[in-house]
């Protein structure tokens, strides 16, 4: 009928509600948590191995069902596998680096450095793409993006315990946040030409293998056996859960949202995993550690108040690098559940 198609279209309040964004938040505690779980039943190689390779099988399975034409070209491609394969490294450098570094500083020092490790990432997508700068002008998205690493800083700061002081750990902090802030701008780019299903599934099995691969070396993976079987499930499914919403779900908000918004969006994530591990692990926060994360989830908020569709508009006109929807947001609701 003429002028019900946008009625007919629009998602139902409870479709509206389960949104990818939102999704992706509610399902950010499964990787903290289930990591801190495993580091009193595993060591440090065997369940990084477990569980990005898990992953990663799970992401390449549903990218052979649902995009088998994408992954199939993806793998025949050398330039591809090569690009894909540094991300993957990437990724486990990142890994290494940030817990060798938590190992060597504070967590007040270490969650600075990740506050500081936002701008960076910021800055840099805005040097290389036209829609990353578009979204700085808004200066909506600016403050609160401030506000928002304003409560992320003082929720570090008021732990309890919490203690300020320069070593070698923080070196190795600030090495984890640049290579990861180069990383998500290579794997914007490999987003271009591929689903990001195939893209992290690809870039996930890697540092999976060589994990497992080491562990091995070092006799971790021997000592298998004689861990909980609780443990190896937690590890295993962990892993799928985790990968597919840390990585897939990821991959698929920085395709649609960009670098910019899906950092800001990602400071919400340890406010809630700080909730959940209250009643699981025991942790508990303090006062003022509960009165910034309402800072925090309030510069979200103001950051993504509101239509956007202006910034996008002047980012549009003349340029080739503009921002624009994905397939699937053009044919319907771009908000609903849809990974595919």
């Amino acid at each position: 009928m003429p002028g019900g198609g946008s009625a007919m279209n629009a998602p139902p309040p409870s479709t509206r509600f389960l949104s990818l964004p939102r999704v992706y938040v509610l399902l950010s505690p499964v990787v903290p948590i289930s990591i801190r779980y495993l580091t009193f039943h595993m060591e440090n190689l065997s369940q990084n191995g477990l569980r990005m390779t898990s992953g990663a099988m799970a992401l390449l399975l549903l990218a052979l069902v649902r995009h088998r034409a994408e992954l199939m070209a993806q793998l025949r491609s050398p330039r591809a596998m090569l690009l894909l394969s540094l991300y993957g490294i990437a990724i486990m450098i990142c890994m290494y680096t940030t817990v060798e570094g938590m190992a060597r500083t504070s967590a007040a020092m270490g969650g600075l450095v990740g506050v500081v490790g936002i701008p960076i990432s910021v800055l840099l997508a805005a040097v290389f793409y036209g829609d990353e700068r578009a979204v700085l002008k808004n200066p909506r998205f600016i403050v609160g993006m401030l506000v928002a690493l304003t409560g992320t800083a003082g929720v570090t700061l008021t732990a309890h315990e919490a203690r300020l002081s320069f070593s070698i750990g923080v070196l190795y902090l600030l090495f984890s946040v640049t290579i990861w802030s180069f990383a998500t701008v290579l794997v914007k780019h490999l987003l271009k030409g591929s689903h990001p299903f195939v893209t992290g599934g690809v870039s996930v099995l890697v540092p999976g293998l060589l994990f497992l691969a080491l562990a091995g070396a070092s006799g971790q993976l021997a000592v298998l056996p004689a861990v909980a079987s609780t443990a190896i499930a937690v590890a295993i499914g962990s892993g799928v859960v985790g990968i597919i919403a840390g990585v897939g779900m990821y991959l698929v908000l920085l395709k649609r949202m960009g670098i910019s918004k899906l950092n800001v969006l990602g400071l919400a994530s340890p406010v809630l995993t700080a909730a959940v591990a209250y009643p699981l692990l025991g942790d508990t926060m303090s006062i003022g550690q509960v009165l910034f994360s309402l800072v925090v989830l309030a510069g979200c908020w103001l950051s993504f108040r509101g239509p956007q569709e202006n910034t996008k508009q002047k980012g549009s006109h003349g340029n080739p690098a503009c921002i624009r929807p994905l397939d699937s947001e053009r044919s319907g609701p771009g908000n609903s559940v849809n990974l595919a």
